[in-house]
């Protein structure tokens, strides 16, 4: 049965900076045989940091120069995210979030990342030490790029 792996913004965002981690635990996930996934958090979040980055740009600026988003290489993150699968973030995702947040005191979009993995059964790629307590906690495997694994 191939594993469902939902891939943390935090992957990407190191591997567009040339992060060895990140850069083999992406590799390692794309040749392996794994179903990939994103969701909305995780698309908006590497999205967003590429605008950041590329332009210097805050979000207020960005908003009233929308040729410098078209003209910023956006298309190229749009490409790489286009190439996974999207897991919806539903209501029984938002209130496993919601129970998160309560429980262990994850950031809203790290604990939406958390339950879309926990809802759906998937495992995590992340290189964030903030998931390792909750995720064992919550019963959601972290991808494991030096054993290229997923328990």
């Amino acid at each position: 049965m191939t594993k469902r792996v939902l891939i943390d913004s935090n992957v990407f965002i190191e591997y567009l900076k040339g992060n060895s981690a990140a850069m083999k635990t992406l590799t390692r996930l794309l040749s392996d045989d794994y179903e990939l996934f994103i969701n909305a958090i995780v698309y908006s979040e590497v999205v967003f940091l590429f605008l950041s980055k590329t332009t210097g740009l805050s979000a207020f600026t960005l908003k009233k120069r929308p040729t410098t988003i078209t003209n910023s290489g956006v298309e190229k993150i749009l490409t790489l995210l286009g190439q996974f699968k999207v897991a919806e973030i539903n209501d029984v995702v938002l209130q496993t979030a919601s129970e998160i947040i309560k429980k262990h005191g994850l950031l809203p979009n790290d604990a939406i990342i958390l339950a879309t993995t926990k809802v759906y059964g998937m495992c995590l790629a992340t290189l964030d030490s903030d998931f390792q307590k909750p995720a064992e906690s919550e019963g959601v495997p972290l991808y494991d790029a030096n054993h290229q694994s997923c328990p």
